[in-house]
Order: structure tokens, then sequence, then C-alpha cells
């Protein structure tokens, strides 16, 4: 009885429903003998999907293919029957990886799905690290640095550089003048970035180089290079992945170390989170999966994690050909070294192996050879091998290199070798060179705020002899603003043994200024020195640092002021009974928007921050008061990181209250070395009123007015005296258009500049459109 009374409300809701949302009329065909159609809620693993028209068929129960897909089922399986014309497919079939029961009271079907047919989702979140609502500027703009220098015998030094961007392009040159006079010019090159590919391309002097068994050279050429810093979210490295699945859809807690790091969404079903955001080195990651109704599980595993190794596929290359340029800093147009070239092409085969190798040569000789990266279970291993070969001879090098970082310790190991005929593009058999080399770096934390560690160099060279320090050091955290460092070993120069040690106390006192005091002994002499200075703010501020060694018997002060416009600094030191002072003044020039700003020197990004009309407003560079707006709204904003997200924002309190405001924070990314010009939403509150007086002196009373004008319009009725009053109108002249029971006219408003919150037009003469008010009376619609 029950389940028969629940059949008729069901029904009786279908009839409904069906008046509401008409549906396909149902075709007996297909339909057995007891089948009876009800229009029931489907519930996912407790989760509510969607309400559709199902079969109830004894034990079994009927329900469209296309109702499953829409409840998020990837695929389904089971015996299919065709009814009314539509696919449907027997829930008993599916088990056992869906179970179901009919739910009498709540009109609903229950169903429990394995987590198999919910399908699968990949989330990579590599790139999920890019901050949301971040824009990419490549406004035109250029810029001019300029550096100078007075020394206390008079002599004058200089330095000066200029750029121009425009669509991600850098046109770049810089020049010198030295204390004799002479100028110099430094390096001038056109650069080019593909922020979507990570490569960069230039054009003119390149400064190329290897840290590991290459050399370093300018060249004058082109080159083109994998950047990964064009996108500084993305992270190169192999990083861990977790697994899971979800019965609803869920929320996925990502913890590294302990801390929470990300939370990110799931769809219901199986799914892979890639690129799991975690530190370098040793540590733990957990993953908490919970759904919608509050239900956990976590997986949980370590990761070692290095960005020396390229993920799987992932590719680092760059490839330089050119004139080899020599005495740079000295000579302007020096190209005679001859044809130079440099490459190098690494690729990740897995997440724990990176192969690769470089190649460069010049005039009179080629060096070159392979290298490994190997992620191992503790630590990452590094390996190349390189042979050289030309007039000099034939040479080879090799270095080896391992790290371990972790919060309870950490080692680096280096261990190079260099045949005595070995070449390099900076390397010549005739340079001295080490032919053996190794450094050790190890350290361990100590009951929190203290740590301990050793340090080793030594070198044998070709030419000048032997060369060593060992070392053992301590760091003591003293309080929160209190540190103390000591090192105590042995130093040897080709056989000499000296001892060597130094201990040094430092205190943070704040706003940006720290003290130290310390002693050591190096070289058989002893001594003390102490150190205080203060550093610049990012905003406008002043500087300082006074410093005095006595095994030296040095000392030295000087004092730097940093305002909108430029950087000035002025230097003292003592060195025995010797003098000499130093005065420098540096400072830029910035070209966006149309306008010129005086600025520091521009070394990276910067932004100019418009807040149209509005002067005093403050602005701040990553929650950092920058300064004030000027008599225009303008402020510049000199130092953005390039490519990274930079947070400006406007002091919503120093806006007038006659001014609406949009967003008070812009997250802003500049190309290398460019300018964006960021415009602040803020308009004032001005309204226009006035009286529509027609030729005949009539007014177009209980009309509608519509006045456009750039970027918009605005409408406001026509009382009837023929009043009108409109909002947010700039000053200029507008053309205006009144609809009124008579027809239409046409009139002009010549909004004037004016402070008032109010601008009183007067009267406003109004003309009949005779062509829209013929075309009115004639239209169908008008009668």
């Amino acid at each position: 009885m029950k389940r028969a009374l629940a059949l008729a409300i069901a029904l009786a809701l279908c009839a409904g429903r069906a008046r509401a949302e008409p549906a396909p009329e149902p075709d007996p065909a297909g339909m057995a003998a007891g089948d009876q159609q009800a229009q029931l809620d489907l519930l996912v693993n407790g989760d509510q999907k969607e309400t559709a028209l199902v079969v109830l068929r004894a034990s079994d129960i009927l329900v469209a293919v296309e109702d499953l897909q829409r409840c998020g089922l990837d695929s389904v399986p089971g015996t299919r029957i065709r009814i009314a014309g539509r696919d449907m497919v027997s829930l008993r079939s599916l088990s056992p990886k869906i179970e179901f029961s009919f739910d009498e009271r709540a009109l609903a079907v229950r169903l429990k799905v394995a987590p198999s047919l919910l399908g699968h989702s990949i989330v990579d979140l590599r790139s999920a690290a890019r901050p949301a609502g971040m824009t990419l500027h490549r406004d035109a703009s250029a810029f001019a640095n300029y550096s100078l220098q007075l020394d206390g015998q008079g002599n004058l030094g200089a330095f000066a550089e200029a750029g121009a961007t425009w669509k991600g392009g850098l046109l770049y040159s810089g020049a010198s003048r030295g204390p004799d006079g002479r100028v110099v010019r430094g390096l001038s090159n056109l650069t080019y970035d593909e922020p979507d590919q990570l490569r960069r391309w230039m054009a003119g002097d390149a400064v190329v180089s290897d840290s590991t068994l290459g050399g370093a050279a300018v060249l004058a050429g082109f080159s083109v290079s994998r950047e990964y810093s064009l996108d500084p979210y993305y992270v190169q490295g192999p990083m861990p992945r977790a697994q899971g699945f979800a019965l609803t859809p869920s929320t996925v807690d990502i913890y590294v170390n302990g801390v929470l790091v990300r939370q990110q969404q799931v769809k219901a079903g199986t799914f892979d989170l890639l690129n799991l955001p975690i530190d370098t080195g040793d540590g733990t990651y957990r993953t908490v999966v919970r759904d919608a109704f509050g239900r956990a599980q976590e997986v949980s595993g370590r990761y070692y994690f290095s960005s020396g190794l390229l993920g799987e596929g992932l590719t680092d290359y760059s490839a330089n050909v050119g004139m080899r340029r020599n005495g740079f800093g000295v000579e302007s147009f020096d190209y005679s070294g001859g044809v130079g070239f440099s490459g190098r092409y690494r690729r990740g085969l897995t997440d724990h192996l990176t192969l690769g190798g470089r190649i460069e040569g010049g005039r009179g000789f080629v060096s070159g050879g392979p290298t490994l990266t190997a992620g191992l279970p503790v630590g990452e291993l590094d390996l190349s091998v390189a042979s050289s070969g030309g007039r000099g001879g034939l040479g080879g090098a090799a270095s080896l290199g391992y790290s371990y970082i972790s919060r309870r310790f950490g080692a680096n190991v280096l261990l190079r070798y260099l045949s005595d005929t070995y070449s390099n593009l900076s390397l010549t058999p005739l340079n001295d060179r080490p032919r053996l080399q190794a450094t050790l770096s190890a350290g361990v934390p100590i009951a929190g705020r203290f740590s301990a560690g050793v340090e080793v160099q030594a070198a044998q060279a070709r030419d000048s002899g032997y060369l060593g320090r060992y070392a053992v050091r301590g760091d003591m955290q003293l309080g929160g603003s209190t540190s103390l460092s000591a090192s105590a070993g042995v130093g040897d120069a080709g056989g000499s043994i000296s001892p060597v040690a130094f201990v040094s106390l430092t205190h943070f006192f704040g706003e940006q200024t720290t003290g130290s005091a310390g002693a050591s002994s190096q070289n058989h002499q002893s001594g003390s020195n102490v150190v205080v200075q203060r550093s610049l703010s990012a905003g406008n501020g002043f500087g300082y640092r006074v410093a005095g060694d006595s095994s030296s018997s040095s000392g030295e002060a000087m004092v730097q002021a940093q305002s909108s416009f430029g950087l000035y600094q002025a230097e003292y030191h003592r060195e025995g009974a010797s003098n000499t002072g130093l005065a420098q003044a540096s400072g830029g020039v910035v070209f966006i928007g149309g306008d010129a700003f005086l600025s520091r020197p521009v070394q990276a990004g910067f932004a100019l921050i418009q807040v149209p009309g509005v002067e005093g407003v403050r602005g701040y560079l990553n929650n950092q008061e920058i300064g004030r707006t000027d008599l225009h709204g303008n402020l510049l904003i000199p130092a953005l990181a390039p490519y990274y997200g930079n947070r400006l924002r406007i002091e919503g309190t120093d806006v007038p209250m006659d001014y609406e405001v949009g967003s008070l924070e812009q997250l802003v990314a500049t190309p290398l070395r460019g300018g964006a010009q960021v415009v602040f939403d803020v308009k004032r509150s001005q309204s226009v009123a006035g009286l529509i007086r027609m030729e005949s002196g009539k007014t177009p009373a209980f009309g509608e007015l519509r006045v456009d004008y750039k970027g918009g319009h605005a409408e406001s009725p026509v009382s009837a005296e023929g009043k009108f009053w409109l909002d947010g109108v700039p000053p200029g002249k507008h053309h205006g258009l009144v609809e009124f029971r008579d027809g239409f006219c046409n009139l002009d408003l010549n909004v004037p500049a004016s402070p008032e919150r109010i601008v009183e037009l007067g009267a406003v003469r109004c003309t009949i459109d005779q062509v829209a008010t013929a075309s009115a009376v004639t239209s169908p619609a008008s009668r």
C-alpha cells in the first residue's frame, strides 16, 4: 500500500514536471508488464545530482544512460534497454560496481558508485602556483639611467645606459667614462622573450658562461636559450605525485613537512595530483582528502627534491654564436678574437636522471663533453666530463659533485680535475689552473638554536702551488635579535701552516639597522672589528655604514639617501695613513604613458600607477609604501621583479569622498626591464542638471534623455517641466537624444570642467528630429 501511494505521488510529480519541462512522449515499446515510470531524485554516494525519469521494474530500476553521465559517471556499462526512444541501463546489471536502493519516503534512488566508474582527473599543480588575476603588461616604455662618481682627487667617472621595450622586446645599450676621460661602450643587444614558450632570443653582445667545466666570453652575434625565469612560478625539477579517489567532489589538503601548503578541489572519481608543491631537500608530504560529508582519507610519503634535475621530458638548452669581443670594459669595438660559439643541452630522461652535453669553441680550439645529474635515494649526484683540442694540444677535465639537504643535515662536495693543457672559452693552455680542487661543507642543527659545521677548501694549482683552508664553524641564536658565530681552523699556503679563527656577535636593532662586533686571527695577525649599518628601505629614506678593523688599521664611513628621483651616496675610507673619499649620484628617467618621469635607477621592471586627476594618494608595492601620486595622479614604482606577480595597491582613504573607487589592488607582472601602465578605476561622482526647451518653447515632458560619450552613456527621465539629471558625464561636448510622446529631438550638452559636485547647465535647446519622428509615426510598432 505504501509503495503504491509513493508511486502515485511520484507519477503526479512526473506529470507536474512534465507540464513545466516538456519531455518526449514515452513509447510503450520496450515497457514490460508491471513497469512503472516515476520522476525520482538520483543520489550518488549520498550527494544529490539529478532528477530523472526512471522505470521501476520488479527488483530492478532502469535509468537513462545520459542521466547517469550527468551524475558524473564516466563510463556506463551494463545491459541496455531502449524505452521511450531513450537508451536505458539496468542498475542490477552494473553490480557490484554500483549498489542501488529505492527510497520510497524521499522519492529517490540512492546509488553507491565505485570510484572507477566516476572517471579519472589529472590535476597538475606545477602551473597552479601562479597567482590568480596576475596580468603581464607589455606596454611601450623606455628608460635611461645615469651614475656620476667624484673621487677625492677630483676625478670624475660616469656610467649611462638606456633601454626601450615594446611587445616583449628590449633594445639596450650602455657606456662608461673613466677618470681619464675615455668613453667605452658596454653591452649592446636586442632581447626578445617568449614567456609562453620559456624561450629567450638575443642579437648583439651576449655574455655566455658555464660554471662547471666551460668558460665565459662576450660574443656579438645571435643566441637562443630556454629561460625558466620567464615563468618564475614554473618549477622545472621533478616533484612527487599523489594518487587517490573521491566518492564525491572533494577538497584535498596538501601538507609538506607538517605545514599546510595548498588546498585543491577535485572531482568525484580517481585522481592524480602531479607536481606537489614541496621544499628543496629531504622531507615528507601528506594529502588528506575530505569529501562533501566530512569523510577523510590520507596518503603520505617521503621525497628528495633538487633543482639540478629536470622533470621527465623537460629540456634546458642554450646556443650562442658570434664574434668574440676582447677588452670588454676597456675597448668598445675590439672583435679581433674571431668567431666563437657555445652550446649546451640537457633533458630529463626520467624524474631521477638528467643527461646532457656541452660544446664550445673558437679560433684554434674546441671543447666539450657529456653531463649527468642523478637523483639518489639520499641526495643528488652531478658528473661532467670534457676534453679539448686545438693548437695547445689535447686536454681533459672532469667534475664530480654531491649535495644533500634536509632539516636535520646538509652537505655539499665538489671534486674537479683540469689537465695542464685543457682549454675553454676563458682558459688557454698558457693560463694557470687548479689541477685538483676539492670543496666540502657540511652542517647540522643542534637543539634548535645552535648549528655546527665543517668547511674544507683545497686546490693544487699547476703553477702557483697548493692552497687550502680547513675549519669548523658554529652558530647560535641568542634571543630573537642576537646571534653569535665562531670559526676555528688552519690555512695552508704551500706548506706554510697558520691558524685561522674569528668570532662575531650580531644584533638587529630594528628599522633595518644591525650592528656587529668581532675578533679574528689570520696569517699570524690578530685584530678586532666593529660594523654598524642601516640598509635602505623600498621607499624614500636613508642608510649608512660605519666600520673599523684594527688588524688592517682601516676604517670606513658611508651614508646613503634615496628619494623618488635618485640615489645619493658619500663614502670615506682610511687604510693606514691613506685617506680617500667618493661621492656618487645616480638616477634615471622613465618614459611611459606619453610622459617622462624622474626616477631612481631602473634595474628591473617598473610601473606607472595612475589615479586619474587625484593627487596625494599613497601607492604601495608588496605592502611597502613607495610614495604619493603627483598633481596628475601619477606615481612611478621603479623596482618590480620581472615576470613575478607584484602587488600594487593604493590607499583608498586618500581618495576624496566625491570619487567612486573600484579595486584598490592589482597583481602586475612586467617584462625584462619593461614597464606597466596600471590605471586604477577612480571616477569622480559628478552630476549634470539642466532644463530642456524645444524651439517652440514647449518641453518634451515625461520623455527619456540619452547622452552618449566616449566610453559609455547616461540616461535620465525628463520631468513635466523639462528638467533632467545625469550622473557620470565627463567634461566636453556630447550628443543627446530625447524620446517623448510626440517624437524625438536632438540636443548638444556642453559640460564644462568644474570642481563642483553638481554642474548646472541651465536651459538646453532641443531640435525636433524630423526623420526619427516620421519613422516612429509610420512604423507598425508605433500604432
